[in-house]
């Protein structure tokens, strides 16, 4: 779970997308990264073309790579939940 916050910390999307991104990058790796440098997010407007904000690639690098492939398949409402269940309060849009 804190690696889900890592990656969404480091990519600079909203959590709902990091969460996205990260599904895509465990179910099609090859399709969404260019030169292990840069995330394609273009290639799913749905998830990533907003009208108030649009994220059209992410930089990345080994490391956040890494922390992708080791993360969980999470929502972001599981993991809101989890802390909140901890007595913990976060919103991770901040």
């Amino acid at each position: 779970m804190e690696i889900s916050f890592l990656f969404n910390a480091l990519t600079g999307l909203r959590p709902e997308e990091a969460i996205q991104s990260i599904k895509i990058l465990h179910n099609q790796p090859d399709d969404c990264i260019k030169d292990n440098t840069i995330l394609e997010d273009y290639k799913y407007p749905s998830f990533f073309i907003r009208r108030t904000k649009k994220a059209y690639i992410s930089i990345v690098n080994e490391t956040i790579l890494g922390l992708a492939k080791q993360s969980g398949d999470n929502s972001y409402n599981a993991i809101r939940l989890l802390i909140k269940r901890k007595g913990l309060d976060m919103n991770m849009a901040f």
